[in-house]
């Protein structure tokens, strides 16, 4: 099993426009956690999938080595903005997050 961080406080990373609670908030986090458990964190999963160009730079800069965003479309090359799938309770839920979706269509 491998222990990510997820922020300290759960806010929209993407909102926060003053760098130095931004830090605190990715930072400060992973510190916490690699004190805690005596492990190296280096996953990253912004919350609500929200980021930015500053979120994402900032996630690298505190040593995380990738970081996992919501719900993105394609292929994903950028090991800071990693596609997810959300997880719900109900199994067809689930099986829905995991169709492939369709092209769009072309009149």
């Amino acid at each position: 099993m491998k222990i990510g961080s997820h922020s300290r406080s759960h806010l929209y990373l993407d909102k926060i426009n003053d760098t130095s609670i931004l830090w605190d908030q990715i930072y400060t986090s992973k510190q916490i956690l690699e004190r805690q458990l005596g492990v190296a964190v280096d996953e990253f999963a912004y919350p609500y999938g929200s980021y930015n160009a500053v979120t994402a730079s900032t996630v690298k800069l505190a040593g995380y080595k990738t970081a996992r965003a919501c719900c993105v479309d394609g292929v994903q090359s950028d090991a800071y903005a990693l596609r997810a799938v959300m997880a719900p309770n109900e199994l067809s839920k689930f099986e829905r997050y995991l169709a492939p979706r369709s092209a769009p269509r072309r009149n």
